[in-house]
């Protein structure tokens, strides 16, 4: 059985509450309006859930990439050796600060793993956001 993500979700604020150990995704984000383009978007957190599916002790690489749909373009935001002791599961939280944007249209938040000792990486989930050039749509220009 492999390793899941289970969801993974890019948001405005997160929080994680040190005692329940539960965290809030505050504005999920589904469209970014940006004034124009290129720019450099505001810090915003990307929260992911995984598990492993066996009860063998399990290390890996995780990655979370941000993908630019039309192009492929991809910008790894973060990459962490984990250790899974049986079916245990771990967060991902990442602080993503000033990521550069060139064009607007549809773009991704996608994750990996791979087994330790290997190079071959699984895709595990993918969610789709798009970035709006709101000066473009007011000109009535084409925002992608």
């Amino acid at each position: 059985m492999s390793i899941k993500n289970v969801w993974t979700l890019p948001c405005s604020i997160g929080i994680l509450d040190r005692v329940t150990n539960n965290v809030s995704l505050i504005n999920v984000i589904e469209q970014m309006n940006v004034p124009t383009l290129p720019v450099s978007l505001p810090p915003f957190y990307v929260v992911a859930q995984w598990q492993n599916g066996t009860d063998m002790v399990r290390n890996a690489t995780i990655r979370i990439e941000i993908i630019e749909t039309r192009s492929g373009a991809s910008t790894t935001i973060s990459e962490e050796k984990v250790t899974f002791n049986g079916r245990t599961g771990h967060r991902s939280f990442v602080i993503v600060n000033a990521l550069r944007l060139e064009s607007a249209g549809e773009y991704r938040v996608a994750t990996h793993w791979r087994d330790d000792g290997t190079t071959e990486w699984h895709r595990a989930f993918e969610y789709p956001f798009r970035v709006v050039d709101v000066a473009a749509q007011q000109s009535g220009l084409p925002s992608a």
